[in-house]
């Protein structure tokens, strides 16, 4: 008498199980597009921050030189105020070399003793700019107003009083630690150069890595070949 062979067959995954999980990969993947889209917008949101930033600098120091150019006579300013780059420590602790202070359009009558004045060192055959604190206000004969000045890190108060003409700015507290050696160094070709070429690198890059890894998102699955076994289930035998 013949025998008869059972073997059992794996039972197939129920078809709700099947579109559950293919919900859930398709929820994943959606969430995973959603936060490369948010990167994608962060990224280029810094991006623009550093170009407008840039683009601002170089306008304002496009428009200081040329206002120096125009009136070498005079401390070149952008709305009232006076950006100078300190380059001595005769003014430590208050501010020191390669910081950068801002200035401020000041009227003669209006300065006080204590007060930090930006002028033309009227001992200086170049007319350099010297921020010094003002030591004593001078009333001359005439009614004109000259200043005694002394650095805070210096022993002697200057020889030489300052006329009120020679008074370009008065420092009213606002001092950028260091960034009068990046502000130079941007003055320069290299600076200029980096000054354009690094927001464009920020804004570059990043769309490039987010514009491959779209692509590599978007190449279709591959197919499995027909007549194959299905994962999951073995065929009867």
């Amino acid at each position: 008498m013949g025998t008869f062979r059972f073997q059992m067959a794996r039972q197939p995954r129920p078809i709700y199980q099947i579109r559950s999980g293919a919900a859930k990969n398709g929820v994943g993947a959606g969430r995973k597009g959603q936060g490369m889209k948010l990167m994608q917008k962060i990224t280029k949101g810094i991006a623009g921050v550093f170009a407008g930033l840039s683009l601002i600098l170089i306008i304002l120091m496009a428009a200081l030189w040329i206002k120096g150019v125009a009136h070498p006579e005079e401390t070149p300013a952008v709305f009232g105020l006076v950006p100078l780059i300190v380059h001595t420590d005769s003014m430590a602790p208050a501010f020191q070399s390669g910081d950068l202070i801002i200035g401020v359009r000041t009227k003669a009558g209006d300065i006080q003793k204590g007060d930090v004045i930006s002028f033309r060192d009227p001992a200086s055959p170049t007319a350099a700019i010297v921020t010094h604190r003002v030591w004593e206000v001078i009333q001359k004969e005439d009614g004109s107003i000259a200043f005694r000045t002394k650095g805070d890190a210096n022993r002697t108060v200057d020889e030489e009083s300052v006329p009120a003409d020679a008074v370009a700015s008065v420092w009213r507290g606002v001092c950028l630690r260091g960034a009068g050696k990046i502000l130079s160094f941007l003055r320069t070709g290299p600076g200029l150069f980096i000054c354009f070429l690094v927001p464009l690198l920020i804004f570059l890059v990043p769309e490039a890595v987010f514009e491959s890894l779209e692509k590599r998102k978007e190449r279709p699955a591959g197919v499995a070949a027909a007549g194959g076994e299905t994962r999951g289930q073995r065929p009867l035998r």
